[in-house]
């Protein structure tokens, strides 16, 4: 899935935003839930807009952090997709009462009516952003390659759920590939000091220490994790490990 699923795609994120705000004009002129009596149009149509924002931005964080989630545990997809939308929902609800107690105070809905039309018009919205993640992750594994820019640039190698950030001095990349296959392509010497970490022999510069915790400095300035297990093999690295 896309970023955090992709968490850094700010594309996929412009466009999911951009989209929302168009649902949310289409929404505001039909009015549903009685909201089309509430009010002058313009009022309706910037409530529905933002509300449809701020909802892309709840349940598109929630169902990639339920997907993570799910991978942990080894859950099925399915599950992550229901609890996001279930869980989604009560945040969405408190923004509404709050947007809504400001522009129609003559509103006196209780907090259960409003979950229950979050989730009522959250559930199918769900559904769509997961078919839209979905989309998204099959055009990446369709793509599967690393640019050709990387290679002998690659100065680490971090692995993000189905993904593998590709870190080089120009910047970072999300590639669908598992953390070995992506190692292999690199043709560069390197250690994984974590399960989630590679990184290349000649782009580490330091080691650093916070009580029994290692980490190892590289030449983009980040400061990667170094696993227990995986302290023995810094030797490799001709660190000083005091």
């Amino acid at each position: 899935y896309r970023g955090a699923m992709g968490w850094a795609d700010l594309k996929g994120w412009t466009r999911d935003v951009a989209g929302a705000a168009a649902v949310g004009l289409f929404v505001g002129v039909i009015g549903p839930f009685g909201s089309y009596s509430n009010g002058s149009p313009g009022v309706r149509v910037a409530y529905w807009v933002v509300v449809m924002v701020l909802g892309v931005l709840i349940y598109g964080t929630a169902l990639r952090l339920a997907h993570r989630l799910a991978r942990i545990w080894r859950l099925p997809a399915w599950a992550g997709f229901l609890a996001a939308a279930v869980v989604a929902a009560a945040p969405m609800a408190g923004v509404c009462v709050l947007m809504a107690g400001q522009v129609w105070p003559f509103l006196t809905l209780s907090p259960l009516t409003w979950y229950l039309e979050c989730l009522v018009m959250g559930l199918p919205l769900a559904a769509g952003y997961e078919l839209l993640l979905r989309r998204d992750a099959r055009r990446a594994k369709a793509r599967g390659e690393p640019p050709r820019r990387f290679g002998r640039e690659v100065i680490c190698l971090q692995m993000e759920d189905h993904y593998v950030r590709v870190h080089t001095a120009l910047g970072s990349e999300l590639i669908l590939m598992r953390l070995s296959d992506a190692v292999s392509r690199t043709g560069r010497e390197g250690l994984q000091v974590h399960r989630s970490w590679w990184v290349a022999r000649d782009a580490v510069t330091g080691l650093v220490r916070d009580g029994r915790n290692l980490r190892l400095k590289l030449l983009n300035g980040l400061e990667v994790p170094v696993a227990r297990r995986a302290v023995i093999r810094l030797k490799d690295l001709d660190l000083d490990l005091g």
